[in-house]
Parts: C-alpha cells; sequence; structure tokens
C-alpha cells in the first residue's frame, strides 16, 4: 500500500506544536500527551483522488479526552469486474470515556464525514464497482 497522504500536526496545551509522519514508527507517543487541537495535513503535492488539493482537517481536543488519529482500509476486493483496490480513509478525533467517539473522517476525493463510523466510504466504493463494469 502507498504511503499515507497526511502527517498528524498535535497542537500542545502550552501552545507548541509537533508534527509527525504517521509512515514512521512510534509517531502515535504524541497521542498520549494532553492536547488542545489535532489535525490532518496533507503531505506536499498529495492530491485527493478528483484531483483537487486536500483541505487540513483540525479537531479541537477537551480536556480529560484520548486524542485519535488513524487511517483505515474499507474493502479491497476482486471480482469478475477486475480488481478495485481498497479505499483508504483518515480520521481524526477524540474519545470521552462514556461517551460516543468523535471522530472526523477524510475519504479519499476530498470529502469529510462526521461520525464514529464511516457512510459515504462504502457507498464510494458502490460507485467504483459499477464504473468497473465493462
Amino acid at each position: 500500500m502507498d504511503g499515507l497522504l497526511f502527517d498528524a500536526v498535535a497542537r500542545l496545551l502550552d501552545g507548541s506544536s509537533v508534527r509527525v509522519d504517521m509512515d514512521v514508527s512510534g509517531w502515535t507517543a504524541v497521542l498520549e500527551r494532553e492536547l488542545a487541537s489535532l489535525s490532518l495535513v496533507p503531505k506536499d503535492g498529495v492530491l485527493a483522488s478528483d484531483g483537487t488539493s486536500f483541505q487540513p482537517v483540525t479537531v479541537q481536543i477537551p480536556t480529560g479526552a484520548r486524542p485519535l488519529a488513524f487511517s483505515r482500509v474499507k474493502k479491497s476486493f476482486s471480482s469478475s469486474f477486475g480488481a478495485l483496490a481498497g479505499l483508504r480513509i483518515y480520521g481524526v478525533g477524540y474519545s470521552m470515556r462514556d461517551e460516543v467517539d468523535v471522530i472526523v473522517w477524510v475519504l479519499p476525493d476530498g470529502s469529510i464525514e462526521v461520525g464514529p463510523d464511516t457512510f459515504l466510504s462504502d457507498v464510494m466504493l458502490d460507485q467504483m464497482t459499477l464504473q468497473a463494469r465493462p
């Protein structure tokens, strides 16, 4: 799988920032700190699947919340219409002890969803399947 399209940028409570390459081992140690905000910032030269530029996405982290940042691959499969690569989506947000996680998702076309899980990535995959048909 290709490298990740985003870096994570954490703004600490003291106002300083830490930018980490999510491809590099050990970057999640930043998430163990108390953060004011957490951002997904596109790497230089990276474009969305529709050719437009990705925009940075920032989530404010409430006091006492656990920051979250990750990527997930949704459904990769092969069919009679050919192989379809999975969609890599990116999430940034936070988790509170007894509440639902708050996650902002960035999809390959640059669209954004908010919620604990994604709906649009499944819709996009269905469209890719239809387009792959002869």
